[in-house]
């Protein structure tokens, strides 16, 4: 039977500590650190982000590599469905995801998962486009099929028992 809403969300928080969030790295930082000589001063060199302070619309995956391996995270973007729990992200970053994963939209660093303005919501469910296959040893590919670098997540609800889009009012 499928859990009551919220159970999954709740479960995860478990483990999603404020600690474990704030201590997760960019899982393209991870995948990317340079490894050849004049790569460190090349990534140097590359425009920077500005930080601000986010939109209820966009927010964070959190994934691990077991209880007590590397943290991670990526970025995803609520869509508007009638299923009102879809994400949008990049297949490079859902290609591993597992079930102890999350989503939470408009991360605030250093809160724990009740102190996240919409809550924590499981992943259930990655849907990626078969066609794309990253290059050997990568997760990204600079072929044709980049144009494919997209993945649906479906997440359960928060652990209010709220629907995403319920949740960030989409």
């Amino acid at each position: 039977s499928a859990p009551a809403a919220g159970q999954e969300a709740r479960q995860a928080a478990r483990f999603w500590t404020a600690q474990r969030m704030a201590g997760a790295r960019p899982l393209d930082a991870a995948r990317d650190a340079p490894a050849e000589p004049g790569a460190a001063t090349a990534a140097a060199a590359r425009p920077k982000g500005t930080l601000f302070k986010g939109t209820r619309l966009v927010g964070t995956f959190f994934g691990a590599d077991g209880p007590s391996g590397t943290t991670w995270h990526c970025t995803g973007s609520v869509i508007d469905t009638k299923a009102r729990n879809i994400v949008l992200t990049a297949a490079h970053c859902a290609l591993n995801m597992k079930d102890d994963y999350i989503f939470v939209p408009k991360f605030v660093k250093g809160a724990a998962p009740d102190r996240q303005p919409y809550g924590i919501f499981h992943i259930q469910r990655i849907f990626i486009d078969p066609r794309y296959v990253p290059d050997r040893g990568s997760a990204t590919t600079k072929k044709a099929v980049s144009d494919l670098d997209t993945a649906f997540a479906r997440v359960s609800a928060n652990q209010r028992g709220t629907s995403l889009q319920d949740a960030v009012g989409g």
